[in-house]
């Protein structure tokens, strides 16, 4: 029928496995709102934007904002980056000065595709939290 019921038992266990997933949707959430305030108007290197992206989300969780401290991993900020690169939210460039090549990010036109990830994302979590 489509139906699932859970014991409180099932409920208690199923916590562990959104855990998890809250820490994931929350650094993707974290790195797509870190982008549309660190790079508007401006472009920044890789190591600048990690940095602050870093130190925001360790603010966020002082104050409370973000629920799971395993969302600051600098892993998923990188795959997170990549995502969002591939998927057109964030410009991603290599330059070369001095033999030494750099990567920089910048925001494209268009923001269509931020707006479409960030209540994706929002539609993620929000049961996520709720059942908790």
């Amino acid at each position: 029928t489509g139906e699932y019921r859970a014991t409180v038992t099932g409920l208690k266990s199923l916590n562990y496995f959104a855990a998890p997933l809250i820490a994931y949707f929350e650094s993707y959430q974290m790195v797509l709102k870190g982008l549309g305030s660190f790079l508007d108007q401006k472009t920044l290197t890789e190591k600048e934007l990690m940095k602050r992206l870093q130190s925001g989300g360790h603010k966020l969780h002082k104050r409370g904002l973000l629920d799971r401290s395993e969302a600051l991993s600098r892993v998923t900020f990188e795959n997170a980056l990549s995502f969002y690169h591939q998927r057109g939210v964030v410009v991603r460039r290599q330059t070369a000065e001095g033999g030494k090549v750099a990567t920089n990010y910048s925001l494209p036109q268009d923001h269509e595709a931020s707006h479409i990830f960030a209540q994706r994302i929002q539609g993620f979590l929000s049961p996520l939290k709720t059942g908790l």
